[in-house]
């Protein structure tokens, strides 16, 4: 995960694998769907998530 945008910024890109991994863990329960996801195939994605804390939470989630 790679944050975008300065120091408390809320949006990500993300690798393939740490979106897949995001969006198995939404699935499950685990974490609530990010506000936003755009996806850029097998490349990842962009997340922006509520918060900068939300963003680290899941970071330690999925690393």
């Amino acid at each position: 995960m790679k944050q975008i945008c300065g120091e408390t910024s809320a949006l990500f890109s993300l690798s393939a694998k740490e979106l897949a991994a995001l969006l198995g863990r939404v699935r499950e329960g685990q974490f609530e769907h990010p506000v936003a996801v755009h996806s850029e195939g097998p490349m990842g994605g962009l997340v922006q998530f509520r918060s900068f804390e939300e963003a680290m939470l899941v970071k330690l989630a999925i690393v």
